[in-house]
């Protein structure tokens, strides 16, 4: 119980750590609009790619889970980019 108390919060704390540093590479290239959307399409690879291999560590991956992730990033990349087109 404890070991995978631990080990969530390893899981966590890498997750929230590539995502604090997406954002702080998506602020700190302010005037650069094709490096925004670099960091943009970045941070939701990120987030895809962690939470598939999260799921695979934790041995309980589905495809229903694949195309959540997915669907997820795919949204989160759509708003954050129409936002920047827009400015």
């Amino acid at each position: 119980m404890l070991n995978k108390l631990l080990r969530n919060r390893i899981y966590y704390l890498t997750l929230f750590g590539g995502l604090v540093l997406g954002l702080i590479t998506f602020f700190g290239v302010f005037g650069m609009p094709q490096m925004r959307q670099e960091s943009v399409i970045g941070l939701c690879v990120f987030y895809f790619v962690w939470g598939v291999a999260h799921h695979v560590m934790e041995k309980d991956l589905h495809f229903k889970i694949v195309l959540e992730y997915f669907f997820v990033a795919l949204v989160a990349s759509a708003l954050l980019l129409s936002l920047l087109w827009r400015a």
